[in-house]
Parts: structure tokens; C-alpha cells; sequence
């Protein structure tokens, strides 16, 4: 929209309206690109960029990748080695280089791996991890324990519930003999034959 603001034209966004007072307010900033859709336009999962470390959580390290905005590191993607805390593989302001695990542009999150910018990895697709966790992350163990144990476990119940179905039939099929051989012998005269 475009508002003449005395002798000069300003672009804006509505962002609120009053209607009992019959006012309107508008937002220039709204109008300005800002550091996420610039990053979102310009990075893919997979790539690697280089971030500060902006603070540290008991489950990763906060990354500034540029301004007003940070990814997350997770504490397992730090190192290649097991760490107790984040401050055991980085420290606040080091520069290192990330790979973009994920980018969720609904939730302006950007998942990061120090790990994985060392090496190159694949980067999995984990959609279908995610919408059972209702969109929040998962640990890499997590991930593996859904995709596999999970499955497996699946398996063995079937097996298990297949081997239960057959042993109930035979005592169906016994136990269904047993008084037709009786009332058999019972009808002939004769005493109950054990069986």
C-alpha cells in the first residue's frame, strides 16, 4: 500500500486496524528483507556456512549466522566424539563451519552439524521422523530406534501372535474330540475311553 505521508509516498504494510477509532497502522519493516528470508533464499539443507557460537543450552550450542538470526547445533552434531556438554567441543564467539541439516521455514528453525561439515555425509530426509515427533527434533538414536526397532518389534509380534493363533486351533481341534468321542461311548454303551 502506498500512503502519502505529507509531500511524501512511503510503502507500507497494514499490520493492525482500529476500527472504532478509525485508525490504521502500517508497518515499513514488514516491507524490508530480513536476515531469515535472505539466509532461507540463498542456503539448502546440505550446505555449509560459517557461524559464530552465540551461547550454549544443555543440548547444543546456539549459532549466529548472521544478523538477528541463529541456527542450533545439536550437542551430538558438535563433535565426533561423545561430549557431556556443548562447552566441551566449542566456545562462545568461535567461527566454525556447519552443515544446514534442515531448514523449517514454518517454525524459522535452522538445524546445524558441526559433525557432518568434516566429513561428507549425506544429509537424511526426516520428515516422516518428525511428523511422529509433531514437528520437534529427534535424536539421531531417536531416529534410528523408529526406523528400525520399531519395525523389528512389529516382526516379532506377528510371529509371535501367528505362533499363539496356531497352538489355540490345536487345543480348538482337541478339545473339540474329545466330546464327540465321548458321547460316541456313551451312546455304544460303553465307558469313556481316556484319551
Amino acid at each position: 500500500m502506498v500512503v502519502c505521508a505529507g509531500d511524501q509516498q512511503v510503502d507500507g504494510e497494514i499490520s493492525g486496524i482500529d476500527v472504532e477509532n478509525q485508525q490504521m497502522t502500517l508497518s515499513i519493516k514488514d516491507l524490508e528483507p530480513n536476515s531469515w528470508d535472505n539466509f532461507v533464499a540463498s542456503h539448502k539443507a546440505g550446505d555449509v556456512v560459517k557461524g559464530k557460537i552465540a551461547r550454549f543450552a544443555s543440548f547444543g550450542a546456539f549459532v549466529e549466522l548472521g544478523d538477528n538470526l541463529e541456527g542450533l547445533c545439536h550437542i551430538s552434531e558438535l563433535s565426533d566424539e561423545r561430549i557431556a556438554k556443548p562447552e566441551d567441543a566449542a566456545e562462545i564467539g568461535k567461527e566454525m563451519e556447519f552443515r544446514i541439516l534442515r531448514i523449517d521455514s514454518e517454525n524459522k528453525k535452522i538445524g546445524l552439524s558441526a559433525r557432518a561439515a568434516r566429513h561428507d555425509e549425506p544429509i537424511v530426509e526426516t520428515k516422516t521422523y518428525t511428523s511422529e515427533a509433531k514437528g520437534g527434533m529427534a535424536s539421531l538414536g531417536e531416529l534410528a530406534d523408529f526406523g528400525i526397532a520399531s519395525k523389528a518389534d512389529d516382526k516379532a509380534n506377528d510371529k509371535a501372535d501367528e505362533k499363539a493363533n496356531e497352538k489355540a486351533d490345536e487345543k480348538v481341534d482337541e478339545k473339540a474330540d474329545e466330546p464327540a468321542d465321548e458321547k460316541a461311548d456313551e451312546k455304544a454303551g460303553a465307558e469313556p475311553s481316556e484319551g
